[in-house]
């Protein structure tokens, strides 16, 4: 415990040498780095004296033989780099390996990335960039070729089992595409869906329960669809009482969804909805009020003429106004549906 007080002092000698006249954001800057310090400090010691409880404990490592002393080993964390050794053993009867502190500790085999900072790196990247997520989960210190790795192998990290939710009669699907930058200069498109129930609220605070992401990279649509299937299939049950909604922006991959996942129907995202809408009312919130009221009781041959009235009088750019017709037109069972499941969510300025 020695070596923990050492810590701790070192903590406390650091946060005590800034003063208030610093500033308060100098003064929580300072705080907040020295106590990362602190637990990256804390946890390689722990780590280290736990490898000596083991060795020092026959009963422990009953049968197990060092075959090598202080291997290093590092581990990034949300707090920063962990740097410690330990011991490799080798099993006396059955030949198997393993650093026992490292087993003990619940510490991945051969992985550079603490598991819950891995986790926690992957479901950032369904919302962020690679290279914005290690920035928001570790300052930065996980590369983004490492998080675009981690997320391709979100399928092998085991996740607790739960029990089959059947009293859960509405699930929602968010459906979206990230474009990626590889290494070689091509870009490539990664799948996200994210499975949860219907949204709840704990004062003003919004949150989605039970989300469950799923990353795709190299999927093609109905190979990605049916492990959400199966995943929807393992926690809620196969019954035509659930009702599966798949939010979007329309993308053909997205739609595909629907073969797949029994009793779903898809709505458009009201993001993509409202970009269009933009799009045709110029800033003009006249002309966004008339155009929602159009949607609202699907007058497609009315918008149309709205339309092209606005584009005749050089108010809206010709290609831009036929681009914004057709995504709308195209998708107006995603609007409908988005109407009839939240009416009074859409903005449509009576």
């Amino acid at each position: 415990m020695n070596n923990i007080t050492q810590v701790t002092e070192k903590l406390l000698e650091k946060v005590f040498s800034t003063n208030i006249t610093d500033g308060i954001p100098t003064l929580l800057e300072t705080m907040n780095q020295g106590f990362k310090e602190f637990c990256v400090e804390f946890i390689r010691i722990q780590l280290e004296e736990l490898d000596e409880n083991i060795f020092r404990n026959k009963n422990i490592r009953k049968g197990w033989d060092i075959i090598h002393k202080a291997v290093p080993r590092s581990l990034i964390c949300e707090c920063g780099t962990i740097r410690y050794r330990r011991r490799y053993y080798k099993h006396a009867e059955t030949g198997c390996k393993a650093y026992l502190a490292d087993a003990l500790a619940g510490i991945e085999k051969g992985s550079k990335i603490e598991t819950g900072l891995a986790l926690k790196l992957i479901e950032l990247a369904t919302d962020n960039s690679y290279d914005k997520s290690s920035r928001i989960a570790c300052d930065g210190a996980v590369s983004k070729q490492s998080v675009m790795k981690k997320a391709r192998q979100v399928e092998e990290y085991s996740l607790p089992q739960e029990d089959v939710r059947l009293d859960v009669t509405e699930i929602h699907i968010q459906a979206d595409e990230d474009h990626v930058s590889m290494q070689d200069g091509r870009s490539t498109i990664v799948k996200l869906a994210t499975v949860h129930e219907p949204r709840k609220q704990i004062k003003k605070k919004a949150y989605l329960p039970h989300k469950r992401h799923h990353v795709a990279y190299k999927d093609k649509p109905n190979d990605f669809w049916s492990r959400v299937s199966e995943d929807i299939v393992e926690r809620y049950g196969s019954r035509e009482n659930l009702k599966v909604y798949i939010h979007g922006d329309g993308a053909s991959w997205i739609k595909t969804g629907m073969g797949w996942i029994p009793n779903s129907t898809f709505i458009i995202d009201k993001f993509h909805l409202h970009k269009y809408v933009d799009y045709i009312s110029c800033n003009n919130l006249r002309y966004k009020c008339q155009v929602f009221q159009y949607l609202r009781h699907e007058e497609y041959s009315k918008l149309r003429v709205f339309i092209d009235t606005i584009i005749g009088n050089d108010e809206l750019d010709e290609t831009l106004g036929e681009k914004a017709y057709n995504y709308l037109k195209n998708n107006r069972e995603g609007i409908r549906n988005l109407y009839k499941l939240e009416p009074s969510k859409v903005k449509t300025c009576t």
